[in-house]
């Protein structure tokens, strides 16, 4: 809903957004950052050229790549590679997009238990500057869910 009046707000103003006239492109390619639970890739491209639509920035990728230990596959296609290691490419390609808002579905679904930790300890830093909704199944345990303010 569009809030006319400030004071009706609850969000901070680094969340706020004004839905007076709302592009929806406008808001999926700048505002928000979604990571879906199937990863799409382009299958003609490398993983790199996959995780360069939303960032140029190599040392950033290649840090993010080497965080996961898969610095390796970059220069593979993604029907190369696992179901966890296409999940946390997809993972990489979603936190580096300049966003306000992160909207993550399942995000360790095919991850080992060492990644989802990485990961959700990643999320908790990220969450500092942006808005952060994780969507998890119903049975996930205190190992899935650290530190987070708060849950539905």
């Amino acid at each position: 809903r569009y809030i006319e009046n400030e004071s009706e707000n609850p969000l901070p103003d680094m969340f706020r957004i004004e839905y007076k006239d709302v592009n929806y492109r406008y808001l999926r390619n700048t505002i928000i950052s979604y990571i879906q639970q199937e990863n799409v890739f382009a299958d003609y491209l490398t993983i790199l050229d996959n995780v360069s639509i939303t960032e140029s920035n190599t040392d950033l990728i290649n840090n993010n790549f080497e965080n996961f230990d898969i610095l390796d596959k970059l220069n593979k296609k993604s029907f190369e590679l696992s179901g966890g290691q296409r999940q946390k490419c997809s993972f990489i390609r979603g936190i580096i997009k300049k966003s306000q808002v992160l909207l993550v579905d399942e995000p360790t679904s095919n991850m080992d238990k060492k990644t989802e930790l990485i990961t959700f300890k990643l999320l908790k830093e990220i969450s500092k500057t942006k808005l952060v909704i994780v969507v998890l199944p119903a049975p996930c345990g205190p190992s899935t869910i650290i530190n987070f303010e708060f849950a539905i």
